[in-house]
């Protein structure tokens, strides 16, 4: 009994140096099992060394001792093997029979899987990452070709059904995209694509309908690549751009309002520098933007002021947030005085704080002239009332200057 026991335990006892070659000094795993029963027969040191027993315990052990997973699951080459500190790993098994002696055995190799499923869960995650952004971000990203002039979408992420309101599948019938690309953008977008073909890169906006029919603007970037079958294809984002376009709109819109106003407008900076003027300024002063740019509002506006702080008090005042109003002598570029109304007021940035001014400027000078001249009419009929003596005078006065008396 004892010997049949030797000549399980060591099936290759007669041909020990090729034993000692192929098995125990192999670094592979190795195992030879019973097929009837399961027990270890041999394992070789790589195999020790692996699962932490000794030789001895090893060949006392059962196979089922190691592996986790139950009989009827095995159903692949992937097990989770014990070690003897009682962790788990993960491994690939590959068995196949083989005779000893007139006996058959089982010959395991193992391989562990450990890092390459540690890998698979970081590529996993890193994909489930992927997907949750495509789908959640702002952004759709696609591939497309193009085949006899007719756009052929390969891939679209998910989020286009959230953003335009499509389904991946409407998306991919052909002319999808040119059918929903505003009418009065195709020829200048199409038109563009004729440098797209010379070039790497291409960067386009236009107006895009989504499927309730209501256009938006979009920020289409493309860029030629090479597909996995080797054939030229597009990738590319789409980006809604609708609210900075409005927002590009009123500004467009602010400014010419501001450029055909009446009034005449300044806009500086912090320091005082100016940095536009409109064409009412212009016209007024004779001053051209570009003889006046980046120049102190000092030198400009209070240069012939005597009464009026220095415009370093009133632009303390507005970088505090506050609006300066005042009455100003003006000296135009030919050399003419005149008098404007003037107010300055701070114009904060994207972050509140004062980034720069404006001044509305409206001249005054006839309006303070015929105010002048009421006054001085007034005291005149005053003075008249008085000194009733005078009145034939005063009648006089007042004919000829209403232009009564030739």
């Amino acid at each position: 009994m004892a010997s049949d026991e030797i000549k399980k335990k060591k099936p290759l006892e007669d041909s020990k140096d090729c034993y000692q070659i192929l098995f125990e000094n192999s670094h592979t795993i190795k195992l030879i099992i019973d097929p009837l029963d399961g027990s270890v027969c041999d394992a070789n040191h790589a195999a020790c060394e692996y699962y932490g027993w000794k030789h001895e315990q090893m060949l006392s052990m059962n196979i089922d001792d190691i592996n986790t997973v139950p009989a009827a699951k095995r159903k692949n080459f992937h097990f989770r093997h014990r070690k003897a500190d009682a962790t788990i790993h993960d491994v690939e098994v590959h068995s196949g029979p083989i005779e000893i002696n007139g006996k058959h055995f089982l010959l395991s190799l193992v391989y562990d899987l450990s890092e390459k499923m540690s890998l698979l869960g970081e590529r996993e995650e890193l994909s489930n990452r992927l997907s949750h952004y495509l789908a959640n971000s702002p952004t759709i990203t696609f591939s497309v070709r193009f085949d006899n002039g007719q756009d052929q979408w390969q891939w679209i992420s998910e989020n286009v059904e959230a953003l335009l309101g499509y389904t991946i599948n409407e998306v991919m019938k052909p002319g999808w995209w040119f059918n929903n690309l505003h009418p009065d953008d195709r020829t200048r977008i199409l038109g563009s694509f004729s440098q797209f073909a010379q070039s790497n890169e291409l960067s386009l906006e236009y107006r895009f309908f989504r499927k309730n029919r209501i256009f938006l603007w979009l920020r289409d970037e493309r860029s030629w690549t090479t597909s996995l079958t080797g054939e030229n294809e597009i990738v590319g984002t789409l980006t809604n751009i609708s609210d900075v376009k409005q927002v590009e709109e009123d500004l467009i819109l602010k400014s010419s309002a501001l450029k055909v106003s009446p009034n005449m407008v300044i806009i500086g900076d912090t320091d005082g520098c100016i940095k536009w003027v409109n064409d009412a300024f212009e016209q007024f002063t004779g001053y051209l933007l570009g003889d006046i740019f980046g120049k102190n509002a000092t030198e400009l506006l209070f240069s012939n002021q005597r009464e009026i702080r220095p415009f370093d008090n009133v632009l303390k005042k507005i970088l505090l947030g506050e609006t300066w109003k005042g009455e100003l002598v003006y000296v135009k570029k030919t050399g003419s005085r005149c008098l404007i109304d003037l107010a300055i007021s701070p114009v904060p940035g994207w972050n509140g704080k004062i980034s720069n001014f404006i001044a509305m400027c409206t001249d005054i000078t006839e309006r303070k002239n015929a105010e002048a001249e009421l006054v001085k009419l007034k005291l005149l009929l005053q003075s008249r009332i008085e000194n009733p003596d005078s009145m034939i005078i005063l009648s006089i006065e007042t004919e000829l200057r209403s232009g009564s008396c030739g």
